[in-house]
């Protein structure tokens, strides 16, 4: 992470919620917790491995509606929520820019549209009761501080989701 965090794609920086070109597709919110970490706030988790209780057909993708069709109880989800346990990374090219990149800071109006229209149940539930902290140091106050911003946004947005 030491070497990462300075050196992230441009569609990551773009889910940086202080970034002045927010991303357009807000599945993931980062906040910089330190030189050396981040705390993310994700709606798509990409799970591994799933023991699914049902089969069915899943329309989409693995972390959009695969574990949403798969699963009965959501106590039999884990959730990784500290990099020291386990850390994915996605070593995309530099100038691989899906049309994600913003064009004004974050609008939780926008981002909670967002979420009516991309998110079920199961990706709000998953988005306000796990942070992800990604580091590569000890957690030090500056990410405590980025915890407590990232928990008052998430219930901002959540609050504003249209009903329907």
């Amino acid at each position: 992470m030491r070497s990462a965090v300075p050196d992230l794609h441009p569609v990551t920086r773009a889910s940086f919620v202080s970034n002045p070109r927010f991303t357009t597709w807000p599945s993931i919110l980062v906040w910089p917790g330190s030189t050396t970490g981040l705390l993310t706030r994700t709606f798509y988790f990409h799970p591994a491995p799933v023991w699914p209780r049902r089969y069915g057909p899943f329309a989409k993708t693995i972390d959009l509606d695969f574990v949403t069709n798969a699963i009965d109880d959501r106590d039999e989800i884990h959730v990784v929520t500290n990099s020291d346990e386990v850390l994915q990374t996605n070593l995309d090219l530099e100038g691989h820019l899906p049309n994600f990149l913003g064009h004004g800071p974050l609008e939780v109006a926008k981002v909670a549209t967002w979420v009516g229209e991309h998110a079920d149940a199961l990706h709000r539930w998953l988005f306000v009761n796990f942070a992800i902290r990604i580091h590569a140091d000890e957690l030090d106050p500056e990410r405590e501080a980025a915890s407590a911003s990232a928990e008052r946004l998430t219930h901002d947005i959540i609050a504003r989701v249209p009903a329907g």
